[in-house]
């Protein structure tokens, strides 16, 4: 029993810090696309922000909510994720994020990593969350008619059903959910939340860095992130060039898993992240870098997550 206490008082600490977790995020249409990825795969520089392509990346996502849709109308997206790590495998996650808004582009964003940890049976065989998910969306790329939601439905109907169980399981999403709001979220409304759309994105990755004269100039060279080990090879091999901005340029489709008279949801879309410990200086220099950029390839300036946003194209009347 002490042990299990120990281990209920360790989960509730981990979901209370990650409740204060948040991204300084801005998100971009962009209007030159394939001119952009050109630039950005080249590596190729603006002013004085200097990009450096690093990875592209495949992403895999299956996202949540209530039947009547009380996560979008709340403003907050729920994904399970499978993405490659970089380094040959996968990673998995299950994440709650915060719209943002054009007055604060700061977003909340909480998550459960160990998704291996969960089993869940399907076929009448036992299995771990993670592999489900690699079942999942292994049908998914497999399938020709994607829009057929019917192809995934014993593997979304057993996410589910694990869902139900789980509900006031200390699962940060949900202990999340609970704690905004337990009123609208009370463990039977997340007993209730279900699969609405699978997809996929590659994303092209970038570092965005200044030299060390213009980081100087700019008094960003004392303000790199303070967490050494957050900080990529790139910067370690060349300390004379001072990190500030991670940006992702994504082409992502996505298709609903219920009826509806729209097949697919086609996003492409650039966003870039503040990597420096001063928040204002930051945010100045995303806005410096989002003037070069729009003079350049023009922007539109964009806060709805990929969920809304498909949300709104598979349902516009709501």
């Amino acid at each position: 029993m002490a042990i299990k206490k120990l281990l209920n008082i360790v989960l509730i600490c981990c979901t209370l810090n990650a409740i204060g977790q948040t991204e300084i995020q801005h998100k971009y249409d962009i209007k030159k696309a394939s001119e952009f990825s050109k630039f950005l795969r080249n590596s190729e520089s603006i002013d004085k922000f200097k990009t450096h392509f690093h990875s592209e990346l495949t992403y895999y996502d299956l996202y949540f909510d209530t039947p009547d849709l009380l996560l979008f109308h709340s403003s907050l997206s729920l994904r399970m994720r499978k993405k490659e790590d970089g380094e040959g495998g996968y990673a998995y996650v299950f994440q709650l994020k915060s719209e943002m808004t054009f007055a604060q582009k700061a977003r909340m964003e909480v998550e459960e990593r160990e998704l291996d940890f969960y089993q869940l049976k399907i076929d009448k065989k036992t299995t771990h969350l993670a592999a489900l998910l690699d079942e999942l969306f292994k049908a998914f790329e497999n399938n020709g008619n994607k829009e057929d939601y019917l192809v995934y439905e014993k593997f979304t109907s057993t996410i589910s059903s694990w869902i139900v169980l789980k509900a006031q399981a200390p699962i940060t999403p949900f202990q999340k959910l609970h704690f905004l709001n337990p009123e609208v979220f009370s463990f039977h409304t997340i007993s209730t939340i279900k699969p609405q759309m699978i997809g996929k994105s590659i994303r092209k990755r970038s570092h965005i860095y200044l030299s060390a004269q213009d980081a100087k100039i700019s008094n960003a060279n004392s303000t790199q992130n303070d967490l050494e080990k957050d900080r990529p090879q790139f910067f370690i091999d060349n300390p004379d060039k001072i990190w500030i901005l991670e940006s992702s340029l994504d082409s992502a489709v996505f298709y609903p898993l219920f009826e509806t008279d729209h097949t697919q949801s086609e996003i492409i879309e650039y966003e870039v992240e503040n990597k420096i410990s001063n928040i204002d200086l930051g945010k100045k220099l995303i806005q410096e870098y989002e003037d070069q950029l729009d003079s350049k390839f023009g922007l539109k300036s964009t806060i709805d997550s990929k969920y809304a946003r498909s949300k709104n194209h598979f349902i516009p009347s709501e």
